[in-house]
């Protein structure tokens, strides 16, 4: 069972025609009953989409999303502005 965890850094991108559902900030409690709270967005699958040599050579079909689960994978997001927060309290 995952415990609860306290986002350090609570970054939301937007944007025109992203939705995003959540609710979460900087240091508040989400245990696993409440963990749909935090933001969910379909960005990265849209870029993966985009960015597949079958969509961009206009070749898809009904079934293209289906058959391509590799669409969906997330790729982890580079933490950056926690590392600038790390820096900058180290800085003296």
């Amino acid at each position: 069972m995952r415990k609860f965890v306290l986002p350090k850094v609570y970054r939301i991108g937007g944007g025109l025609g992203i939705r995003k559902d959540g609710f979460a900030y900087d240091g508040g409690k989400v245990d696993n009953f409440y963990e749909p709270l935090l933001c969910k967005t379909n960005v990265s699958f849209l870029i993966n989409v985009l960015k597949d040599p079958t969509f961009i050579e206009g070749a898809v079909y009904t079934s293209y999303i289906d058959e391509n689960p590799l669409l969906s994978e997330v790729v982890p997001a580079r933490n950056r502005g926690l590392k600038l927060l790390r820096y900058m309290s180290e800085v003296k």
